[in-house]
């Protein structure tokens, strides 16, 4: 059973006429209980992961281009506590990171209709990756290789 509290506060400035800058943050605590099992001799074992507070900033601007577009650019941190366990039954760590976004978006037709268009990064560590039944940690980046021209995704284990 995991039980996760989370609270997070923004604050969006606007230093300039169709210019908004948004901060803001998440603090989370985790509490996560799991049993353990001994086949050989049947032993039960229960044991508490516990995570107290980590803060994960984000941030992000807007401009307004016209009344109906603006772009866009953000930032913001990852922490994920999971739940999966490797074949010791020990939890794995949260899944940390970063994730950097930036786009556009219109509205049309009095609001009606919506569109966007965006570009994304995501850097991630301590992907629980499943394997014949059994989860290991997996460290991973994916970067756009100018050489290559194409994503190359490297993997740490």
């Amino acid at each position: 059973m995991d039980i996760r509290y989370k609270q997070q506060a923004a604050t969006r400035l606007n230093p300039a006429e169709g210019l908004s800058i948004i901060l803001g943050g998440r603090f989370t605590d985790f509490d996560y209980y799991y049993f353990v099992q001994a086949f050989s001799i049947g032993a039960v074992t229960r044991t508490t992961k516990r995570i107290r507070g980590e803060i994960t900033p984000y941030d992000g601007i807007v401009y307004d281009l016209t009344l109906i577009h603006n772009v866009y650019a953000s930032y913001t941190d990852i922490f994920q506590p999971q739940s999966t366990q490797d074949r010791n039954g020990e939890l794995l760590p949260p899944v940390v990171g970063r994730n950097y976004e930036m786009g556009w978006k219109g509205n049309f037709g009095d609001g009606r209709l919506t569109a966007s268009a965006s570009l994304f990064r995501v850097e991630r560590d301590n992907l629980g990756v499943g394997r014949y039944g059994l989860y290991r940690a997996r460290h991973d980046q994916h970067r756009l290789s100018r050489r290559q021209g194409r994503a190359d995704g490297r993997r740490r284990c």
